[in-house]
């Protein structure tokens, strides 16, 4: 990315003690390396924590965006995924180059690939931070998703008991039977819709007492 070949070029050529041999400027570009790697990490940590204001809310708004969210998750982690690999390969440079010790790099420089080394160890261990509470918020968000389902079919399966009552009065007092009492009633019309309206209410009342709804 340009953003990272310009950190790059900062720490290589614009700093005051700017990289005076081919040893240098090698230092120079695995520090600019590490120090791009923990920007853009910390860079997904604040985005993280914006999504997680956004997703634990009881705002109807924020629930119809889960979908969002989990593709976000998504492309966050691939994102940590690819700043892991490029760590890894700066991480066994400097392991290889801190246990060997070439002759041309004299003790100061020894220090700086320590403090290098050091630095990739701190970046391995926010990168864990990261992934679980990557994995969290995947979980929190597909849970969210699942619970959402949950209540859709509840309201579904509310809608069908109560409906089911009316539908079997309807279909009783439907018949084409003069055998039937309420037909010769003369508040019989009215009876049968009292009726019908009641069994839509009891059950209502009784999945409420159950706090169902």
């Amino acid at each position: 990315m340009p953003s990272q070949y310009l950190s790059i070029r900062w720490c290589c050529y614009e700093r005051a003690d700017a990289p005076r041999s081919g040893t240098d400027v090698f230092i120079a570009l695995m520090e600019g390396i590490v120090d791009v790697a923990a920007d853009r990490l910390e860079d997904l940590g604040n985005k993280l924590s914006n999504l997680s204001e956004r997703v634990f809310t009881d705002s109807r708004e924020a629930r119809s965006k889960l979908r969002r969210a989990l593709l976000e998750v998504g492309l966050m982690q691939r994102q940590v995924t690819q700043i892991r690999s490029a760590m890894l390969g700066v991480s066994r440079i400097i392991i290889y180059l801190c246990d060997s010790t070439p002759a041309w790099i004299d003790s100061q420089l020894h220090g700086r690939f320590r403090a290098i080394q050091g630095d990739i160890s701190s970046l391995s261990e926010f990168q864990q931070q990261l992934n679980d509470r990557l994995q969290f918020m995947l979980d929190a968000v597909l849970g969210f998703i699942n619970n959402d389902q949950n209540d859709i079919m509840k309201v579904l399966t509310i809608v069908s008991v109560v409906t089911v009552p009316p539908m079997i009065l309807a279909g009783i007092w439907g018949m084409n039977f003069k055998s039937i009492p309420e037909y010769d009633w003369p508040h019989g019309y009215a009876f049968g819709l009292s009726m019908i309206v009641l069994s839509m209410l009891i059950p209502l009342i009784w999945f409420k007492s159950k706090k169902w709804l």
